[in-house]
């Protein structure tokens, strides 16, 4: 996911609705932990975003799409939350038909869900979009 990043294309990560007491967000685990560590500065301005009510925030610097698929980190990931960032990440790219998007199974990961229907209901949103799917790493799922 992360080279294909680093060779242009922008990342749809995987977020809670959480924030610490003093404002930033928490980016939990998975990509949302990843994220923050490749970017710093990312949970705080996440953090801000969600105090002003954005919970699904694009970082154009980074070539990042947030969309939370849970609301507390800890939480299992909820599939309407889940069809909501779909939905957004598809209204993105119909808006920017030449950029590749890479998708990876949102909420499948730590969030728990089975990734038949997460990939079912990403191929149908996301049919004339130019996204990279990438399946969960755990092949049982």
């Amino acid at each position: 996911m992360w080279a294909l990043h680093a060779s242009g294309a922008w990342v749809v990560v995987p977020t809670s609705t959480a924030r610490l007491a003093d404002g930033p967000a928490v980016m939990g685990a998975g990509l949302a932990r990843q994220a923050a560590t490749r970017f710093p500065a990312l949970s705080a301005r996440y953090g801000r975003a969600l105090a002003a009510g954005n919970a699904r925030v694009v970082i154009t610097d980074h070539r990042l799409l947030l969309a939370p698929t849970k609301e507390h980190w800890r939480d299992p990931s909820a599939m309407p939350l889940v069809l909501d960032a779909l939905d957004a990440v598809a209204r993105w790219c119909h808006a920017h038909p030449g950029e590749a998007v890479v998708v990876p199974a949102l909420g499948c990961g730590l969030g728990g869900l089975a990734w038949p229907p997460v990939r079912a209901a990403a191929l149908d949103r996301l049919a004339a979009a130019r996204v990279a799917l990438v399946p969960p790493s755990d092949p049982v799922r």
